[in-house]
């Protein structure tokens, strides 16, 4: 494996456990694993109890297979998830001075695989586990979904599991509604989409959050994770398919952290994390590349499979980044990729200007106030006789809210108004004073020759700077204007080197990776907020901007179908 991955080899209590029990079987090393558990934690010693690891193994081995070529079949599982999952979860255990007993060690725990890898089933029976066989009175175990189709997606395999296995059936456990129920222990499985969705004093022994990179904020984990403080070994799970490459993401954060206790960037014992996917530069033709990916391969997903698969990705561009994402677990994807980070980072620059270094310079600008209780953008474009444009701009936001928008960001929002790159406004709606002000402080700056705007969305502020001596150019938001600016801004991007300096700004590096264009069947693209993932109004703004600079640095004919832009 490349120095650039970092897997954990499998310890050897596990290795002792698998060999005592008669499990054979080709295991399957992850591509990121976190390291083995040390011999003491927070002073407390540390050890393997093989027979925790039994006790799970044999309750999933009650359940039974529902669906498929293996329907009403004992649940086996297969030698690389008891070896890479069951074991490390359930049969790691410290001493609890408080409580005086033994208990799981691990009460984080992050599962990454492609897609096909029985991961609703795992989870299902891990959840049953936890809620009928891990000997913990009045167990509460949720399942946290992003949606309600997922939430019923994800109750599906658990009413199959707990309606066809008798051993649930003659222990009690029955289906009511949309939970699973033990009323002899007062245990319950359900499934939640949202944090209203969860009752008040909710206090979970397990959950497990599905599908992570479809979640658009933390809420809901970090709701599921908070309210498990008063059990004495709870579980938090996340088991998903990889995301799209999108940074500041529930997803993304919880991935960075995975990574980094792997590398061994930092410590986090109680924390489990393993992520099988294939190398960045690996031939995702390559069967064998198919093989290491994906855990159970070719059980499932077959050989077969996998070539159909293979055959569209050959074909078709867009076939290709969903068949490396989801069948080979890397983070890439045609929409997201329109820029792609790496390359936006590289246009970064050396710090060696500010702002402030403009003034007096001729620049461009494009405004885009979207709704007034949301995130508003200004950005100016400067030409410099390099060829290089360096760009930079404002943020106001709500003060109601930036608990939205660090829900998005992980907490990130905070910390950029923190360091000022984002201004707050009091109160529920934006407050365009704030807004006025900074440009008429701009203007007295900067060489501002237009400023452009939608004027869909046009407000009192437009006259206002209007009336302030700006010239305020109307940039209609279709695809055939803003698509010459939107590929512009790529060109720029991915030159070597780069045409373009934004100076880091961490806000706009955030709303690139969210960036998703429409594409009109003419081929052209603009920014599209609906299909982003995340806000895009830096994005929306600069685009903008770069029409303005375009339109009076070159003849408008070259643009062919460029749209009118007019003065007010």
């Amino acid at each position: 494996m490349s120095d650039k991955y970092f897997a954990a080899h499998i310890e050897d209590e596990i290795q002792w456990y698998l060999n005592s029990r008669g499990i054979r079987g080709r295991l399957k090393p992850p591509l990121w694993r976190t390291p083995n558990p040390p011999e003491e934690v927070n002073k407390q010693p540390v050890r393997f109890n093989p027979a925790a690891v039994d006790r799970a193994v044999k309750t999933i081995g009650c359940l039974k297979h529902t669906k498929g070529r293996w329907a009403g079949k004992s649940l086996e599982l297969a030698a690389t998830q008891i070896a890479y999952i069951i074991a490390p979860l359930f049969g790691w255990q410290v001493w609890n001075e408080l409580a005086e007993r033994w208990i799981r060690l691990r009460r984080e725990t992050f599962i990454e695989m492609p897609r096909k890898g029985a991961k609703s089933t795992l989870a299902s029976a891990i959840a049953m586990t936890m809620a009928f066989g891990d000997g913990e009175g009045g167990a509460e175990v949720i399942i946290g979904a992003a949606s309600r189709d997922q939430a019923k997606a994800c109750f599906q395999p658990l009413h199959d599991l707990a309606t066809y296995s008798p051993l649930l059936q003659k222990a009690g456990v029955r289906t009511v509604t949309n939970e699973i129920r033990q009323p002899r222990t007062s245990s319950v499985i359900k499934v939640v989409s949202s944090r209203g969705e969860l009752a008040h004093g909710t206090n979970p022994h397990a959950s497990i959050c599905d599908e992570l990179h479809v979640h658009r904020d933390g809420a809901l984990l970090e709701a599921l994770e908070s309210g498990s403080g008063a059990r004495l070994q709870p579980l938090s799970m996340i088991i998903t398919t990889a995301d799209e490459g999108r940074i500041h993401t529930p997803y993304d954060k919880r991935r960075s952290m995975v990574e980094g206790v792997a590398r061994g960037d930092f410590k986090a014992p109680r924390m489990y994390g393993v992520v099988w996917a294939a190398p960045d530069d690996a031939d995702i033709y390559d069967e064998a590349v198919w093989d290491a990916a994906n855990p159970l391969y070719p059980e499932t997903p077959s050989p077969d499979f996998m070539r159909a698969q293979a055959d569209k990705a050959r074909a078709n561009a867009a076939d290709r980044a969903t068949f490396k994402r989801l069948h080979l677990g890397m983070r890439a994807n045609q929409k997201e990729a329109y820029i792609p980070i790496k390359d936006w980072d590289h246009a970064a620059g050396d710090g060696s200007w500010t702002p402030d270094d403009m003034a007096g310079a001729t620049v461009y600008g494009g405004m885009d106030l979207a709704a007034v209780s949301d995130l508003c953008a200004l950005m100016y474009t400067c030409p410099q006789e390099s060829g290089v444009t360096r760009v930079w701009g404002h943020y106001w936001l709500p003060e109601a809210a930036l608990d939205r928008l660090d829900h998005m960001t992980e907490l990130a929002a905070s910390e950029w108004v923190r360091q000022g790159w984002i201004t707050v406004t009091p109160g529920n709606v934006t407050d365009y004073d704030f807004i006025r002000e900074r440009v008429r402080e701009d203007a007295e700056k900067y060489a501002i020759k237009s400023l452009g705007f939608d004027p869909w969305n046009s407000t009192h502020l437009t006259n206002q700077l209007a009336e302030d001596g700006l010239v305020m150019e109307k940039v209609r938001q279709g695809a055939v204007t803003l698509s010459a600016p939107l590929k512009e801004l790529k060109r720029m991007t991915m030159a070597d080197p780069p045409l373009i300096d934004h100076c880091g700004d961490p806000v706009l590096r955030w709303m690139v990776s969210c960036l998703v264009p429409y594409t009109d069947a003419a081929g052209n693209v603009k920014p599209d907020k609906q299909r982003s993932r995340g806000k895009i109004d830096g994005i929306s703004a600069l685009v903008t901007a770069l029409y303005v600079q375009m339109m009076y640095n070159e003849a408008s004919s070259q643009y062919e179908g460029g749209g009118r832009v007019e003065s007010i």
